[in-house]
């Protein structure tokens, strides 16, 4: 009997919805970063750039522990290899976050101020878009629940 239950892991939703919470999360702090950047304000902007790194290192532990602790078995609610294609793409979001908090402040780069005015809507649309991803994700578990049917499939 036990070599049955063994078949069904745990479900790999929940860490797939936090590891995308913590990416949000990393993009997000974008936002002020830039903020202090186009004020030229090293310190806070080294400071939110301190920040994104630690998320995207939490990011990671989960990412990490969720490919290590994947079930095997048979009965996975979604294919394997799509979870770790979504878990890859929510990875690639934190990992940008990152770079470009690095890249700008090695160079200080100073972002010319005309282009202020179209940078921060199109970082705002960006977020919008990273915000969305994770309102999806964590639907995951009640499209799961409900058998990818009813109103729940046409909300996610």
């Amino acid at each position: 009997m036990g070599s049955i239950f063994n078949m069904f892991g745990p479900s790999p939703i929940r860490p797939i919805e936090q590891h995308m919470r913590k990416t949000y999360l990393c993009a997000k702090q974008l936002y002020p970063f830039f903020e202090a950047v186009f004020k030229q304000q090293w310190e806070t902007a080294n400071t939110y750039k301190n920040k994104i790194v630690s998320i995207e290192k939490e990011a990671d532990r989960i990412k990490r522990d969720l490919r290590l602790h994947l079930p095997t078995g048979l009965f996975l609610p979604v294919s394997r290899t799509d979870l770790l294609e979504l878990l890859s793409a929510q990875d690639r979001i934190a990992n940008k976050a990152e770079d470009i908090a690095s890249l700008i402040i090695s160079r200080q780069m100073v972002i010319p101020a005309p282009l202020s005015t179209m940078f921060m809507p199109f970082l705002n649309r960006c977020l919008d878009a990273a915000k969305q991803a994770c309102k999806a994700i964590n639907e995951l578990d009640e499209l799961l629940e409900s058998g990818f049917r009813g109103s729940e499939v046409k909300s996610v």
